[in-house]
């Protein structure tokens, strides 16, 4: 049918958008209008399969493929199964060849001053200089792509924490959690840090269940063996840790960054003064 014709009445108009202004007399709106005539009354979904409804841009009269962000689900070499696993099997046999070898393994900051000083300089200026930033980011990748560091994943990494490090931030950043678990709590903190009283960089910290443990729980729980997370397993995991906080209101305080960074003491490069 004629892009200009009415689909429900078969009324012509000399625009597109003298139609939808037509069609809003036949209770539609134009979103609804393109869905019924375009895609039979359902409502195109995002491509990468994870089932939620795309947008309708107005200006284009069109619906988006993708979700924002969601297209680098597909289009990125390291989401297919095959791809990764020939990775780690290639590096594994890299590092029991001797191969692959790392210059600190067994040092720590404790043990090596190298590894300390590495670590103090580089949390008190690299992070701060946004070319260093750059320059340490292209030779990490060069020396990745070159095999000089090795990529560890799995049980093989030395923080391997049973699979929960990748769905931590997902869980961190789900709308929903931010909305009826994390705003409530800054809220009643009068968003400011329940430490120090700045309001400095807040973020929710678990005083009581840790996130990592919440995780593990439910991942166990849907069955997970131990290998590669599938996103049907990722998206239920997320959704049951999201609700779980939401029913039984999880404990959290509000701390600034600083605040926040003394409580995962362990994840920060510090040397003793």
């Amino acid at each position: 049918m004629d892009k200009t014709t009415c689909a429900v009445c078969s009324q012509r108009f000399l625009s597109i958008n003298k139609l939808l202004t037509h069609v809003l007399i036949h209770g539609l709106m134009p979103e609804q209008y393109y869905v019924q005539c375009d895609f039979g009354g359902t409502h195109p979904t995002c491509k990468c399969g994870c089932g939620q409804q795309t947008t309708f841009f107005k200006n284009t009269r069109t619906f988006g493929k993708y979700l924002r962000g969601h297209v680098s689900r597909i289009r990125n070499n390291w989401s297919h199964e095959e791809v990764f696993q020939k990775s780690i099997e290639t590096r594994r046999k890299m590092w029991a060849s001797g191969e692959l070898s790392s210059w600190n393994k067994g040092l720590t900051k404790k043990t090596d001053t190298r590894v300390a000083e590495i670590g103090y300089k580089g949390s008190k200026t690299v992070k701060n200089d946004p070319t260093k930033v750059q320059k340490r980011s292209e030779n990490m990748r060069r020396c990745r792509l070159s095999g000089v560091i090795p990529t560890l994943f799995g049980s093989n990494h030395p923080r391997w924490r049973g699979g929960t490090a990748s769905l931590s931030g997902e869980c961190h950043g789900d709308g929903r959690l931010y909305r009826k678990w994390k705003f409530p709590k800054l809220q009643t903190a009068g968003f400011k840090c329940m430490r120090c009283g700045l309001n400095d960089g807040l973020c929710v910290h678990h005083d009581g269940e840790r996130m990592a443990f919440i995780i593990r729980r439910f991942m166990h729980e849907y069955g997970y063996d131990g290998s590669i997370i599938n996103h049907e397993l990722k998206r239920k995991v997320i959704d049951a840790v999201v609700q779980y906080h939401i029913d039984n209101s999880v404990s959290g305080v509000a701390l600034c960054f600083r605040c926040h960074e003394k409580e995962h003491v362990y994840l920060n490069y510090r040397v003793k003064q």
